[in-house]
């Protein structure tokens, strides 16, 4: 699996802005706070994908020969 891209994230998170923005300023009330709260937690599921695929890409990464220099039972 390929490293997930950083540009990739920026671009959500400013549209997740965007949209929370445009919401804040043409809604009213309640609906305003389901809505932010709403984008809110959208761009933390967001970011936490992609902090998960950046720690699956780190692991499938090739080693140097997959031994663990810490690992007591190697010798």
């Amino acid at each position: 699996m390929p490293a997930p891209s950083t540009n990739r994230l920026l671009l959500a998170m400013l549209l997740y802005g965007g949209l929370a923005a445009s919401s804040f300023f043409t809604l009213d009330g309640n609906v305003r706070i389901f809505v932010l709260i709403l984008f809110v937690g959208l761009a933390v599921k967001t970011w936490a994908v992609h902090e998960r695929e950046k720690l699956e890409a780190a692991e499938e990464e090739p080693g140097d020969g997959g031994e663990d220099p810490t690992d007591p039972r190697e010798g």
